[in-house]
């Protein structure tokens, strides 16, 4: 299996879904394949949507195309009643499907993954992550919550058909927070070289998966 390089992450080169309605929601153009990072963290500077974007930025670098989708700024009434013809998540959803590998982050609250993420996952058909690789990532204060990224969140991806990687999961000590220049945290140098290693991994697994298909 051929390496993928991934540089380190820079925080700046990811773009954020627009999902108004009126939201122009094409893709730049570019040559490597499209990763979507769902983020299900409630509050708008998480740890894990930190991570989530230290993946995509490394993968950006790579020549990869990449955008965030934050659950947290769709509609909750959409969520909630699991309404998929609206535009704003229908968007979101045209998003995965148009995918080729989709990085899904959350933190970890009483051993399993977000409520609000997994309002999205709900509104996903059947099969909607087949043939796509998934990297599932957490982040959680304590080593007791390793088993939820494990035996919570990924067999839930596993079963909408998700290819999953090793999973990425932080606690909280692999984050600076608050951080210096604006708001928000961001990744600890050790933390740095262990999202880049789960990109590289994570990528090698996607091309791989095209060039056998």
């Amino acid at each position: 299996m051929n390496t993928i390089t991934v540089a380190a992450p820079s925080r700046r080169t990811t773009r954020t879904l627009d999902t108004r309605p009126d939201a122009d929601t094409s893709l730049a153009p570019a040559s490597g394949p499209l990763v979507v990072a769902i983020t299900g963290s409630p509050s708008e500077h998480a740890m894990s949507t930190a991570a989530a974007l230290g993946v995509l930025d490394g993968l950006a670098a790579a020549g990869f195309q990449v955008r965030h989708l934050p659950v947290r700024e769709l509609p909750a009434d959409d969520l909630v009643r699991c309404r998929r013809d609206q535009p704003q998540t229908r968007a979101a959803l045209d998003l995965i499907d148009r995918a080729h590998g989709v990085v899904v982050a959350t933190p970890i609250y009483q051993t399993s993954f977000s409520g609000l993420l997994k309002t999205f996952l709900d509104l996903l058909g059947r099969d909607a992550l087949a043939g796509k690789t998934v990297l599932p990532t957490a982040t959680a204060g304590t080593l007791a919550h390793l088993l939820g990224i494990e035996y919570g969140l990924t067999p839930v991806l596993r079963a909408l058909g998700a290819t999953c990687t090793k999973g990425l999961f932080l606690l909280e000590n692999a984050f600076e927070r608050p951080v210096p220049d604006g708001p928000g945290c961001r990744l600890r140098p050790d933390a740095v070289d262990r999202t880049r290693k789960a990109a590289n991994d994570f990528a090698a697994t996607m091309t791989s998966g095209a060039r056998n298909t």
